[in-house]
């Protein structure tokens, strides 16, 4: 009876202890998803957004990150590239590798620039706004503003990486607003970081948003009474031009080239997609691609080719498109011209994460909707030679499996920017070794 009794207590206490784990577990896996991974995860602040035109500091809670201590105040966790927080050497002495983590927190975003001697990128934390920066040189990350922003998911960044526009979606509603903002010297003097963001609202019904190759100029798509209507204008919404209006609202928006937006149907595995060049100064539109299951596109830098997959027999098929001559040619690999970038120098150049392997599934929204994850490496294509060979093993260098996306070239085209699909942190890679 005894034994019977020590069973059945021994047995209760396994049966309680695994219902605690996987309550933990539960809940550790619903604080990610809700304030981490989706676009409208909740941060606590003390304030909410401003419903006029412009905006100010929501609040100035978090330190700057001195020396790359990664201690930025947000949630406890670290934006030092994954280095300690604690009794940190000076970063400065440290040597940076070819393939670095530089935030260790989801990004909404960010740009490169150049000094005369080294790279600096910035990016926007997704959680709460906060404006960092990273040199390729060294090991220190600095935060530039503590600008308490909620939510931040998406952002366009102005050439000279000084201003940017971004979205959001306030704690107390479901809509998305868009901002224009510019990184200005704070103006309190007790302030523990330099700068602070100040701008002002872009219209509510905006859809999609495209910076001009020189990152001076923006082109925004509207929703106007069921139509979509397109403007261009300065980043701070300054000499509005509208361009065009078109049946058509919803289109995935590049401007590769001064002369030439790239407007992309938004492709499913069960539609045809299409692709049309459009004069930002008139207007007129021309049909590049169409009738083309699952269309995902990426243009070059001289509107002259075009990277594009479709979708058949649940997988991916890419190629390049020669605008000229109207004749397409496979690529050694496949992937979603989502992962990739075209050079600037060089505009027959193209990189690329290209996964190791692609699950079965229904194209392009398996992916974008996260059904489907991969582990990439990074190729490298001649458009022009046909030359292919891969420059990057992504999982054998840092041991974590990396899905890439949101690629960007710094200026002088030394280092390649992505984001981690799988949990929206930042990583940087040397194309120089």
């Amino acid at each position: 009876m005894d034994l019977e009794v020590t069973l059945v207590t021994n047995m209760s206490k396994t049966l309680f202890t695994f219902i605690i784990l996987v309550v933990l577990a539960g809940l550790g896996g619903a604080y990610y998803w809700f304030f981490v991974r989706m676009p409208n995860l909740t941060v606590q602040t003390d304030t909410s957004l401003t419903t006029n035109n412009t905006f100010s500091p929501f609040s100035s809670g978090g330190g700057m990150v001195n020396g790359g201590t990664g201690n930025s105040n947000n949630g406890g966790q670290s934006q030092n590239g994954g280095t300690s927080t604690d009794n940190q050497i000076d970063p400065s002495s440290s040597q940076v590798p070819s393939l670095r983590h530089l935030s260790t927190t989801p990004i909404g975003g960010m740009a490169a620039s150049t000094t005369a001697s080294s790279t600096i990128v910035r990016w926007i934390d997704r959680g709460v706004g906060h404006i960092f920066q990273a040199y390729s040189d060294n090991l220190a990350i600095t935060e530039l503003s503590n600008t308490t922003i909620p939510r931040v998911y998406e952002s366009y960044w102005s050439g000279k990486a000084n201003a940017l526009i971004f979205s959001t979606v306030p704690d107390d509603s479901d809509t998305i607003t868009t901002f224009y903002a510019e990184i200005k010297a704070s103006a309190s003097a007790s302030n523990t970081t330099p700068y602070e963001l100040k701008g002002s609202t872009v219209p509510s019904n905006t859809t999609a948003v495209a910076l001009s190759p020189k990152g001076d100029s923006v082109f925004t798509l509207t929703n106007e009474n069921a139509a979509g209507v397109g403007y261009t204008s300065l980043l701070n919404g300054q000499k509005r031009t509208q361009i065009f209006t078109s049946p058509l609202t919803q289109f995935n928006i590049d401007w590769p080239e001064i002369n030439t937006l790239a407007l992309t149907t938004k492709g499913t595995s069960f539609g045809t997609g299409f692709l049309y060049f459009v004069n930002p100064k008139n207007g007129v539109f021309n049909k590049i691609l169409g009738n083309i299951r699952g269309l995902s596109t990426l243009t070059s830098h001289d509107a002259k080719k075009v990277l594009y997959s479709s979708s058949a027999n649940n997988t991916i098929t890419t190629a390049i498109f020669d605008v000229k001559t109207h004749t397409s040619q496979s690529l050694a690999f496949n992937t979603l011209p989502d992962k990739c970038v075209w050079g600037t120098i060089n505009k027959d150049i193209l990189f690329c994460a290209v996964p190791s392997e692609i699950p079965a599934g229904a194209y392009p929204e398996a992916w974008y909707n996260g059904t489907v994850s991969f582990s990439d490496k990074i190729w490298q294509v001649n458009a022009a030679t046909g030359d292919v060979h891969i420059v990057a093993d992504l999982l054998g260098i840092s041991r974590t499996i990396i899905d890439a996306e949101n690629l960007k070239l710094d200026p002088k085209e030394n280092y390649i920017y992505f984001m981690n699909k799988r949990d929206l942190t930042l990583w940087s890679f040397s194309l120089n070794g």
